[in-house]
């Protein structure tokens, strides 16, 4: 799935902007350093409450 990273809050905890998927820094794939806007790749998880997560994240150039 794609969609635009929105940033990390001070916790590593941030949104996709168009799906609002939750997103973690803990997820993000070794050496992808990811900025506001940025456009991103992902799959979809759960979280520990079942909610769905992005994970597996990789930047995109596009």
């Amino acid at each position: 799935m794609e969609d635009v990273f929105t940033n990390f809050n001070e916790r590593g905890f941030g949104f996709t902007k168009e799906k609002h998927i939750f997103v973690h820094i803990r997820d993000v794939v070794k050496g992808n350093e990811l900025q506001k806007g940025d456009r991103i790749e992902f799959n979809i998880g759960k979280d520990m409450n079942e909610r769905d997560k992005a994970m597996n994240v990789r930047k995109i150039n596009k």
